[in-house]
């Protein structure tokens, strides 16, 4: 369980830090190096939240599609919550970016399951 969980963080890190860092960088103005830093920070607190704490506690009431689901609404807006706590930037943007980071990385994870 530990390897396939480092392997779910490693590819959700690889996948959102470089949008992250992209996306605060052409939507505010961030240094790339501290947007790809708070794309790690969120992800190093949702993602744990996530895989260790919020789906196996769902998962057998809801079973696992849904549970996927409310981890990745949970995880969008979470990261987003996070990221305007730290920078007080237009909110909608932030939702923005944490969606397609968000979204680039469970497609990227349901592509390798398959």
């Amino acid at each position: 369980m530990l390897v396939a969980y480092v392997a779910a963080l490693g590819l959700t890190l690889a996948v959102e830090a470089p949008l992250y860092a992209t996306g605060l960088r052409f939507g505010f103005g961030l240094r790339w190096s501290s947007g790809f830093a708070a794309g790690v920070a969120v992800n190093l607190v949702t993602h744990p939240l996530g895989l260790v704490l919020v789906g196996p506690a769902l998962a057998p009431f809801i079973g696992p599609t849904a549970t996927l689901a409310v981890i990745e609404i949970g995880a969008w807006w979470l990261e987003a919550a996070m990221l305007y706590a730290w920078l007080r930037r237009d909110v909608a943007v932030l939702a923005g970016v944490a969606f397609v980071a968000n979204g680039a990385s469970l497609a990227a994870g349901l592509l390798l399951l398959r």
